[in-house]
């Protein structure tokens, strides 16, 4: 891993000594006047650009795991809301794609397999608004908002081990 990052940062050290950034230099402000929140896949880093005609400068690209939002208080809301406010974005694109790896996260298999020894000794689910666990979930909460989000409740002694790992 650290190959990886020593290479990145070299080539990023050429990049700025010859001001290759130069052809890449626009306004903070979106030309298009739109917010794209789109999936945080590999995939779809060249893909989505290339198949929407894109430009560095034209749109405020956001990207999450699945392209969701799940808090709406959280940083995607207040991605978008600085993108409307104070960037003038008019419209508003959620875009996601097919064998969307968002979508694989199961709970259950995390909690068990980052956790064994306490997957027996906890309780999870959600509190508030909404039913869907990945991996603890059913047919009925799949039917609406379906996502990654759950909590897990611990006693004080498991607590007391692990913190809020």
């Amino acid at each position: 891993m650290k190959e990886q990052i020593g290479k990145m940062l070299e080539y990023n050290k050429v990049f700025v000594e010859h001001e290759l950034y130069k052809k890449y230099t626009t306004t903070k402000y979106p030309d298009r006047k739109i917010a794209i929140l789109a999936c945080m896949d590999t995939r779809m880093t060249e893909l989505l650009p290339a198949a929407l005609g894109l430009k560095n400068g034209d749109v405020k690209l956001i990207k999450t795991a699945g392209g969701r939002v799940l808090h709406p208080y959280g940083s995607v809301i207040f991605s978008l809301l600085v993108a409307v406010y104070e960037m003038g974005v008019d419209t508003v694109l959620v875009i996601g794609h097919d064998d969307c790896g968002g979508s694989l996260l199961n709970g259950r298999k995390m909690i068990e397999e980052q956790f064994p020894e306490y997957a027996q000794r906890s309780a999870v689910g959600l509190v508030g608004r909404g039913s869907d666990c990945f991996g603890f979930d059913d047919a009925a909460s799949r039917d609406h908002d379906w996502g990654p989000d759950f909590c897990m409740w611990v006693t004080d002694e498991t607590y007391e081990e692990i913190g809020e790992a």
